[in-house]
């Protein structure tokens, strides 16, 4: 018995069940990192960056306006406009240029109510986010 090179059932046993384990730990790991790169909770973290923005906007703006489903904003007296073109919600600034703000969308609705405009975005899975915001400066009475 002086030829002892090789494997061992034992050591060969603990090897695969090693390589077993290490397997089953990679496909649950891989699981979780799919569930978070959902699209459906990617797109809600823009509608609600979509809806900080305007927010923000709101409250530096002097007066606000809704016009055919259009948000107007005027902001330093320049005139701030949010805008629905097929599935994307765009941002102009005195009518020139545009930054898209919100994509793949299905609709959107700018309800305006006294010193507030109340914001519904529905996604095209049909799923709806609300919001509302206030202007903080308030427009001076004419006298």
């Amino acid at each position: 018995m002086n030829n002892q090179k090789g494997f061992t059932l034992l050591s060969m046993m603990l090897a695969i069940s090693t390589l077993g384990v290490a397997a089953f730990m990679l496909t649950l790991i891989m699981t979780s990192v799919e569930k978070g790169s959902d699209p459906l909770t990617a797109n809600s973290k823009e509608v609600y960056t979509f809806f900080h923005q305007v927010t923000s906007e709101v409250h530096q703006s002097s007066s606000l306006e809704c016009k055919q489903n259009k948000l107007y904003l005027t902001k330093d007296s320049e005139l701030v406009a949010y805008n629905r073109s097929g599935q994307r919600i765009y941002r102009q600034v005195e009518g020139k240029g545009y930054d898209i703000v919100l994509q793949q969308l299905s609709d959107v609705s700018f309800l305006c109510e006294k010193d507030m405009v109340k914001m519904t975005v529905k996604d095209l899975q049909g799923h709806e986010n609300h919001w509302a915001a206030s202007l903080i400066i308030k427009p001076e009475s004419k006298k």
